[in-house]
């Protein structure tokens, strides 16, 4: 039932197309479309277009194409006559225009009679259009003139009786700058280090009495110029690993110096905020990952290639000598070190963990 009740949809909606291309052609040129050819008239056309060409082929002693072959050439020869055709009447259409325009007539229109007023009407249309524009142009204008007016009047006022701006101290920090004024930082400011202001205190974070109270970074400033003077009572982010212990700034912080299993240096340092940097806070050059990494050997290696292996192969060895049987891991790795001579290769291990027995 549904598929009987679509199939007459779909040739509902065919038959209302064909209706539709009828009335187009209708409008465009004046009559009627001419009926399509019927299929058996089509079959007919390529029964003559292949006995031509077979004819043609046997003339030139030449092996005659497939029928597909030659229906694909006659659908070809089909579009290409019609696509003629309609270049035709373009062009004719064209001569008959430029003909009438050089005898000053019109030329000859095809399907609906021309409408004497539609003429009138398109140019009423224009002219309302134009007065709209010239409308809103005018308002537009009388806006930016009143605009200006108000402005000068007031710019007026202001030179008659000039109004000073007090500057109210309330909330203001109590502080003074190099130059001796009084710091300029109030409550409403957007900087962060008016947030003591906004809960109430006196001083901004600039100028707060525990500023320099706390554990002192114990790094050196650039050139030797004295110990940094970031105390972790500083309000300013770079005080925060002084607050989690470390004796470091972040400006000053110290690296991990181990390495990972790619050979890569830790990233790890006495600002990171994990329980991980604590040996680092404490002064250790490793973090708690790195803690047994230890440089078993620092000498310069053979600039041959082949010798890394041998002498990876001796530490394994004499790692497994010295140490318990139950080691299951050695991770070696090589670090590129840089010295007075130039880089050298240093081969570093991690220390054994014991296996897991039960």
């Amino acid at each position: 039932m549904t598929e009987r009740r679509a199939s007459k949809e779909r040739m509902r909606l065919q038959q209302v197309a064909v209706k539709r291309r009828e009335q187009r052609w209708q409008h465009r040129h004046g009559h009627s479309p001419p009926p399509p050819p019927s299929a058996a008239a089509r079959e007919a056309d390529f029964v003559a277009f292949a006995a031509e060409k077979r004819a043609a082929a046997e003339a030139a002693g030449k092996r005659c194409a497939p029928d597909a072959s030659l229906r694909s050439l006659f659908e070809m020869a089909q579009s290409k006559e019609k696509q003629c055709a309609r270049w035709r009447r373009a062009t004719k259409k064209r001569r008959e225009a430029r003909e009438a325009a050089r005898h000053g007539s019109e030329a000859p229109r095809r399907g609906r009679p021309p409408d004497p007023q539609a003429e009138q009407r398109r140019q009423a249309e224009r002219e309302q259009r134009e007065q709209q524009r010239l409308e809103k142009a005018a308002l537009l204008r009388q806006r930016k003139e009143q605009a200006a007016a108000r402005c000068a009047l007031q710019a007026a006022a202001q030179r008659a009786s000039p109004v000073l701006r007090t500057w109210s101290t309330e909330g203001q920090c109590q502080g003074t700058t190099r130059c001796g004024d009084r710091c300029k930082v109030h409550r409403s400011s957007v900087y962060s280090v008016a947030a003591p202001l906004r809960h109430g205190a006196r001083f901004c974070g600039h100028h707060a009495p525990e500023k320099f109270t706390g554990v002192r970074c114990a790094g050196i400033k650039k050139h030797g110029k004295g110990q940094c003077r970031v105390w972790s009572g500083s309000c300013y982010a770079d005080a925060a690993p002084l607050r989690r212990g470390s004796p470091y700034c972040h400006h000053h912080r110290v690296r991990c110096a181990g390495l990972t299993h790619v050979g890569s240096r830790c990233t790890i340092t006495t600002s990171s905020e994990h329980a991980h940097a604590e040996p680092l806070r404490r002064g250790e050059p490793f973090c708690l990952h790195h803690c047994g990494q230890h440089v078993v050997m620092a000498q310069p290696l053979p600039p041959n290639a082949d010798s890394l292996p041998m002498v990876a192969a001796q530490l394994i060895e004499s790692h497994a000598a010295t140490n318990s049987p139950t080691c299951d891991r050695l991770a070696v790795s090589y670090v590129r070190a840089a010295s007075k001579d130039g880089p050298r290769d240093e081969l570093v291990s991690d220390s054994c963990s014991p296996a897991q027995t039960s």
